[in-house]
């Protein structure tokens, strides 16, 4: 383990100084939880409307490594919506919060289709 002056722990790598813990290599865990509870929370707005339709799935391998993988481009997910990326020399994103939003939009439009086909359904049934 290496230490950082500001007491933020790297295993395997040299902490940066922006998170208090970073990994270099694979990390496996029974589960993994969040703080979520409201109580803790500043909502700004529910529900964003925030377009992520642009951020290609891309495959690849890390410069360092032969291990495919599958994610997105810091670059890409910064230029739709600039909360879901940090840092300057090397850029990282939230997935979670990616995919909370590719979730919620995915339910919009199921919501919306579903609403279409009963339309369609009782157009059908009223001839």
């Amino acid at each position: 383990m290496l230490f950082r002056s500001s007491n933020n722990i790297g295993i395997g790598v040299l902490p940066s100084g922006t998170y208090k813990l970073e990994i270099s290599g694979n990390v496996g865990a029974t589960a993994y939880y969040e703080t979520s509870d409201i109580r803790f929370k500043n909502v700004i707005e529910t529900n964003p409307n925030i377009d992520l339709s642009s951020i290609d799935v891309i495959k690849y391998t890390a410069l360092d490594d032969d291990v495919i993988r599958y994610g997105y481009s810091a670059q890409q997910v910064k230029s739709a919506c600039e909360d879901l990326a940090r840092g300057d020399e090397k850029l990282t994103i939230n997935y979670s919060d990616i995919h909370t939003l590719k979730i919620k939009a995915l339910e919009d439009k199921v919501k919306l289709l579903e609403e279409k086909l009963k339309e369609l359904e009782e157009k059908l049934s009223n001839k």
